[in-house]
């Protein structure tokens, strides 16, 4: 009975085996083996106290059986009871000390805890106890490439299980996933064809062909189509589905009706006579963000939407038109919106929550409803999963103001914390379900990282595992993005705080800089030459092909841009005015009716087309001007200079930049200063001293800088991964008097008539280009990345021009934690390993694409240097950047003066 039994357990039919140990109760009531059996079947169906039950008692019955003992601790670990488990195992291996595949199930357990050091020391363990048994070798194995992504010890163990023994499953299984994350596809191909002979049932044949066949489809396609391939992977779509998100929305929860690709122009849905369905857009302050940053008044309007309002705002009745209100899961919105409702200030509400309601505000919210009997007028609830900005195709921020100050605060309670890292989560798990995918998790160690990589892997474990409904399934994802998965590093601010400082050159990271762009918004205060000024701001659209070509571009290359741009619109302006007969494009209106049809038909069609243009060349001219008077009054192109070649500036050196009287803004002299010492761990208390005088006298705040020294010497900085300036990178050419170059370009910007070229005033400057250096963020990035597609170790194949900051890189990311919210849990049935392993191999590809989130803050300087990286890999990787919040130095500086005074 109990042989019969354990064949129907292989095969998963489990009323079966209940039946045969019935049977063998009735044979033998005080067998141990069948209570053992019958405590596994209760295991598989999750009736965890009845299994221990049945542990306990074959245990008494046989007190030599070890298996009963090793599953009574699994059990306990599930259940939560884990001191009760370790006695378990503690009085298990006091009285089975020689037992190898005791502490192998140990090592199981601990490492599903997360305890892999403690769990690695019981492998070895078993390993030396039996060194026939190939189980401890794989398990080891894969703990240490789980925590430290160590390949070559991880081969060299799975090699030795299976010349333990050569059809290991197990061994099969972890060997082919190694090589599939490091990119050894044809390696990895073998492994799995090798599963398939190994199969012992039917349902483990298709799953393992399954998995070869998936590999082998992609990698043909990586072979075939490598120019595709980051396409494939998702090039933009995190904010293009954002987008889909929320027209999808404003279309009351339903597609749109069109087949244009372009949401902005899709039309607003029917009700069913052809007619729109016009309604109200009623958000809160943070979801009115989220909305403005990727959708425009005029895109509203596309979809239907006449009025958009605060929630908190006085609201008049339109009490024969929907509302769609798009709002935080909070109390205080819940009783807006009921209030709403209450005042019949609509006809119908649709309810949309930037993230999940939790249940009791949800019960909250019916129960209101009920009570006020205004329930039959809510047409939907629904969670949008979409707390998150998307100012750039591949750039996300959470919108959380400050969250350096906050995680540094002294002053913070672990309460405040534990909330702060919750809301990081959700808004990370909202991106990752906007994107389908569940990545990998890497994290330093010690910090808000390590505790938001922890929770979030929770959080998607938990949903995997639990959730009836998976959101992550996509029944459309092609074959190809279902077997690849992203890696997502977590970062904390404190790793480099030199790029939040450094002086930029780029067009996107100087307007960032310099104004702050805000929602995709600049404003800018010019002088209109009278001693007047005024305030314009300009909307920094993605769609605007200028900007897209040229926001990563150096500025003196960008103003060359316009230059073009502005001569070529001229040229077919005066064509269409030479056509109607008329001066300029302002008298298009009286055009010369003698003309030819055809000409006054082109003129009247090219009209609007034109203007556009002209408003986009002038909105980049005057952002231009105003940028190149700043680089002339402030000296920017000297300190960026300065900064790119650090490693070569002395004391004298900064110290005569900060008592320079023409370079007028005390903030760029003290992060220059900043930087300086961030790259020096040397320097002399003398000399700190002498430059901190001179910065007092020109008029600078030192509390952020006596707070840069406090953190670094808490966190013991590493100057090399701390810096981007060191290293050999290319020069950015010769330090003399730049300025004079840019002496009349302000005056030859601001028109069209103005014949002169802006290319030959700006073709003597080309050769100010930023050296090609990799920041420290990238180079950890490459790290992840690179790490799993190399066969030669950590670092190996890394590329850099910044010298050692990518072996720094390396060996700092060997110390960081390791996740993966797909992995099978293990140690729950000996045997159970390989199908679990086998079940994420296709999904676990080589790292071509990563998702970095930086906790603290972010900037465009360090998203434009990831986005460089991607682009000159080969294949072109996909790469997508997040922060807390996207940052610029004036604004990172006034959090480390506020930190200053509360430490």
């Amino acid at each position: 009975y109990l042989r019969k039994a354990n064949l129907f357990t292989e095969k998963k039919d489990l009323e079966e085996v209940s039946s045969l140990l019935d049977q063998a109760h009735k044979a033998d009531s005080e067998n141990a083996e069948t209570f053992f059996q019958q405590g596994q079947v209760h295991f598989l169906k999750q009736e965890f106290e009845a299994a221990s039950n049945d542990y306990k008692r074959a245990a008494e019955l046989d007190p030599d059986f070890v298996y009963p003992r090793i599953q009574l601790g699994v059990v306990q670990f599930k259940v939560g009871k884990i001191e009760e488990a370790m006695a378990t195992f503690d009085e298990a291996m006091k009285k089975f000390p020689t037992r190898s595949d005791l502490y192998n199930y140990y090592g199981e357990v601990l490492a599903e805890q997360g305890g892999y050091d403690s769990a690695i020391g019981a492998f070895e363990k078993a390993i030396e106890l039996d060194s026939t048994n190939p189980l401890p070798y794989v398990n080891q194995a894969i703990s240490l490439f789980q925590t430290s992504g160590q390949p070559d010890r991880a081969l060299t163990l799975i090699r030795e299980a299976l010349k333990v023994d050569p059809e290991c499953e197990l061994a099969v299984a972890a060997l082919s996933q190694i090589y599939l994350q490091m990119g050894m596809f044809e390696e990895s191909l073998a492994m799995l064809r090798r599963a398939v002979d190994l199969a012992k049932s039917e349902e483990e044949m298709i799953s393992a062909i399954t998995f070869r066949e998936t590999t082998a489809a992609q990698f043909r396609f990586m072979k075939e189509h490598p120019e595709l391939l980051s396409k494939m992977m998702g090039g933009g779509i995190l904010r293009q589905r954002q987008i889909a998100s929320l027209v999808r929305m404003l279309h009351l929860n339903s597609e749109p009706n069109s087949t244009d690709s372009s949401y902005a122009a899709t039309e607003s849905k029917s009700n069913g006579a052809g007619v729109p369905i016009w309604k109200v857009l009623v958000f809160d302050s943070f979801c009115r963000d989220v909305v403005s940053t990727v959708l425009r008044v005029n895109d509203l309007r596309d979809n239907g939407v006449t009025v958009h309002m605060l929630l908190e705002s006085q609201r008049s009745s339109i009490s024969d038109v929907p509302a769609v209100y798009f709002v935080q899961p909070t109390t205080e919105n819940i009783k807006r919106i009921v209030d709403d409702i209450v005042r019949d200030l609509y006809e119908l509400y649709y309810v949309n929550f930037s993230t999940s309601l939790p249940r009791t505000l949800l019960e909250d919210f019916a129960v209101q409803t009920t009570a006020s009997g205004t329930s039959h007028q809510i047409a939907q609830v629904y969670d949008q999963y979409l707390n998150f900005l998307c100012p750039e195709e591949n750039m996300f921020s959470l919108h959380f103001p400050n969250t350096f100050e906050a995680i540094h605060n002294p002053s913070m309670t672990d309460t405040a914390m534990g909330a702060l890292i919750d809301r990081i989560v959700t808004a990370l798990f909202s991106v990752l379900l906007t994107l389908k995918t569940i990545p990998t998790i890497c994290a330093p160690r010690g910090n808000a990282a390590e505790m938001v990589a922890t929770r979030l892997d929770a959080k998607l474990r938990e949903h995997i595992m639990n959730s009836r409904h998976n959101l992550f399934a996509d029944s459309a994802e092609d074959i190809v993005t279902q077997s690849r998965r992203p890696v997502l590093v977590l970062l904390d601010r404190d790793l480099d705080l030199s790029s939040m400082l450094t002086h930029s050159w780029t067009y996107q990271a100087l307007i960032h800089d310099l104004y702050d762009i805000q929602l995709n918004q600049v404003s800018i205060v010019q002088d209109d030459g009278s001693g007047r000024t005024s305030k314009r701001s300009y909307d920094i659209n993605t769609n605007d092909a200028f900007w897209e070509s040229n926001a990563m571009l150096p500025f003196p290359e960008v103003a060359i841009n316009i230059d073009d741009a502005s001569n070529a619109f001229k040229r077919e302006a005066d064509e269409i005015t030479r056509m109607g007969g008329v001066k300029s494009l302002d008298e298009v209106g009286d055009l010369n009716m003698g003309a030819s049809t055809k000409q006054l038909q082109r003129a009247i069609t090219t009209l609007p087309e034109l203007t556009a243009r002209k408003a986009n060349i002038d909105m980049h001219m005057n952002i231009a001007t105003s940028l190149l008077e700043m680089i002339k009054e402030r000296q920017l192109d000297v300190l960026f200079q300065m900064e790119e070649q650090l490693g070569r500036q002395t004391k004298a050196t900064i110290l005569e930049a900060i008592n320079d009287p023409e370079k007028k803004n005390p903030q760029d002299k003290l992060r220059l200063f900043a930087l300086y010492m961030l790259a020096n761990d040397g320097l002399r208390p003398g000399d700190i001293e002498e430059c901190e005088a001179a910065l007092k006298l020109a008029g600078c705040d030192l509390a952020s800088l006596e707070y840069i020294r406090k953190l670094r010497s808490l966190n013991k900085m590493n100057a090399s991964i701390t810096s981007p300036a060191l290293g050999t990178g290319t020069s950015a050419g010769p330090s003399g008097d730049l300025l004079g170059k840019f002496s009349s370009i302000s005056n030859r910007l601001a028109g069209f008539t103005d014949s002169s070229s802006l290319g030959s005033i700006f073709s003597n400057v080309r050769n100010l280009l930023p050296s090609r250096k990799q920041l420290p963020v990238t180079c950890l990035v490459e790290s992840a990345m690179g790490n799993r597609a190399n066969a030669g170790g950590l670092g190996a194949g890394l590329r850099s021009a910044a010298g050692g900051s990518s072996s720094t890189a390396a060996r700092m990311f060997e110390d960081f934690v390791h996740f993966d919210p797909k992995q099978a849990r293990r140690g729950n049935l000996a045997g159970s390993n390989a199908n679990a392993l086998r079940g994420s191999l296709a999904a676990d590809g080589a790292a071509q694409e990563a998702i970095v989130f930086v906790v603290g803050g972010g900037n465009y300087v360090e998203y434009q240097n990831l986005m460089e990286f991607a682009q000159r890999s080969t294949p072109c990787k996909h790469i997508v950047y997040g922060s807390t919040d996207i940052v610029n130095a004036s604004s990172f500086l006034a959090q480390l003066s506020r930190l200053n005074e509360t430490s």
